[in-house]
């Protein structure tokens, strides 16, 4: 029985090692993590945040909100950049007063992984106005859409509280003399009712003492009219005698709820009459009677006096 020689073992070793080697540092290489492999490069999209200005003040405007950032790095961990959420670049503004300043970016404050070089930024530079932080109180202003139920209207609309306190750059106080509400849907509703609706504010401003939600209160009532019916036949009433009215039609203007004046009449008018009790045959004047239903008033009614010949059969 031969045994291999021990050279012959060793060399078989050390060239399998050095092929194990040869695998892993292949490996290293095409994954990036060999100081030797190849670097990429790529462009991100960085959202822009103001920080906290100096005690009193309050930033007005900023001149961008993002930022595009070359970066470079090994194939990997640009690879992986696509995977992860970047936090936003902080703009530095606690030891700046106030007024209008130009601010370069710094490039050691963007927030990035590890082994990841900045290449470029752009812009490389931010406007950003500082001002003075004021509050003021302003009316709030109820808005609404949509279309109530047919026959039926928003008669009033109204905030509670009716007053709110906003913070914010005194610049942006100077033309505000109300606040708005979003829309309060009033599609098809035919009662009144209150919903909670939030504030619409303008740029910069925040609300004081409350969270910017305020109370609507919609006052929605029947839609009241003016309808004229004209050629309305007059009758007689408290008669056995056969008699004649005239004229023998009125034109009479009634104001009311439109559904109600559309739906009682039917488009006829009201009942209108002379009331001829305890009259003998002859021929008199008289006023009409206008049978109004609930709800309805008169406007006008002409003419006010009719001419009525009762007749012996």
């Amino acid at each position: 029985m031969t045994f291999p020689r021990p050279a012959t073992i060793f060399r078989k070793r050390y060239r399998l090692l050095g092929i194990v080697l040869s695998l892993c540092l292949t490996a290293l290489f095409l994954m990036g993590w060999w100081p030797g492999a190849s670097l990429q490069e790529t462009d991100l999209l960085m959202h822009v945040k103001a920080g906290h200005p100096a005690k009193g003040l309050v930033v007005a405007s900023l001149s961008v909100r993002d930022i595009s950032v070359r970066v470079r790095g090994a194939p990997a961990q640009i690879e992986r950049l696509s995977t992860l959420e970047l936090r936003p670049y902080v703009v530095p503004l606690s030891k700046l007063g106030a007024g209008i300043h130009s601010v370069a970016i710094d490039r050691k404050r963007i927030p990035l992984p590890e082994k990841i070089d900045v290449v470029g930024v752009k812009p490389s530079v931010f406007i950003v106005k500082l001002e003075k932080e004021i509050q003021k109180q302003v009316p709030v202003v109820v808005t609404v859409s949509g279309k109530p139920k047919a026959g039926f209207l928003v008669s009033d609309a109204y905030a509670q509280p009716a007053y709110v306190r906003l913070r914010g750059p005194q610049s942006r106080f100077a033309a505000l003399e109300k606040i708005s509400t979003r829309p309060v849907d009033v599609s098809g509703q035919s009662q009144p009712f209150k919903k909670e609706v939030s504030l619409v504010l303008p740029k910069s401003l925040k609300p004081s003492e409350s969270s910017g939600v305020v109370v609507a209160r919609i006052v929605i009532n029947q839609k009241i009219v003016i309808r004229t019916f004209k050629n309305v036949a007059v009758g007689e009433r408290n008669t056995l005698w056969p008699c004649v009215i005239r004229p023998a039609t009125l034109t009479v203007q009634l104001k009311g709820p439109e559904n109600l004046l559309a739906g009682l009449f039917a488009g006829r008018g009201p009942d209108v009459y002379v009331d001829l009790k305890g009259l003998a045959p002859g021929v008199y004047v008289r006023r009409a009677v206008i049978a109004l239903p609930l709800g309805t008033t008169l406007v006008h009614a002409a003419p006010e006096l009719f001419t009525v010949s009762i007749q012996k059969p």
